[in-house]
This record gives C-alpha cells, sequence and structure tokens, in this order.
C-alpha cells in the first residue's frame, strides 16, 4: 500500500522528506483519510501520525491546516488529527 510506504518514508528518511514540498503528498493523505473506506482511513492516519512525528516542519503544518475551511467535515478532522499529532510530537521531543 502506498501509504504504509509513505509511512515508512516518513519514518526512516524524515531529513530527505523535509526536503521536499510535502504539501500535495499531505492533501492526497488528507483526503485518504477521509474517505469511507475504513483501512484506507486507517492507514491514513498511520500516515499522518508518522509525518507529525517525523518531519513536523512548518510546511507540513501549513499543508495540514489549508483543509480547515472546507466544507467536507472529514477532510476537516483529517487535517485537525494531524496537527494534533504534530503538536504532540514537538511536546514530547521538549520534554525528553
Amino acid at each position: 500500500n502506498a501509504l504504509l510506504a509513505l509511512a515508512e518514508c516518513f519514518e526512516f528518511a524524515p531529513d530527505k522528506m523535509a526536503d521536499l514540498d510535502l504539501s500535495t503528498v499531505v492533501e492526497s493523505i488528507l483526503n485518504r483519510a477521509a474517505c469511507e473506506k475504513k483501512f484506507l482511513r486507517d492507514a491514513a492516519d498511520h500516515a499522518l501520525a508518522k509525518l507529525a512525528a517525523y518531519v513536523p516542519t512548518a510546511r507540513v503544518l501549513t499543508a495540514l491546516t489549508s483543509v480547515a475551511g472546507s466544507k467536507n467535515s472529514k477532510l476537516c478532522v483529517a487535517g485537525c488529527n494531524g496537527t494534533v499529532w504534530m503538536d504532540m510530537a514537538c511536546f514530547s521531543s521538549l520534554v525528553k
């Protein structure tokens, strides 16, 4: 599955991923996180969690918040979840 491959890229190559413009990737993941099929939502949530934990950049945060004004509530929730995971990842790195 492409979403699982992306999650592994975020985890094992965060420096290379941080150098890329991930806005289209984040948009695609968010669309899958708002999908009707549970297995796609779960895989997208996993990818978003890895993205937030390993590639917490301002560009990623901007991409996650870009869906805040969407009329699709599931898309808004997916973006919100991603920003919360990013906040948690940043906070846990400060606590260590």
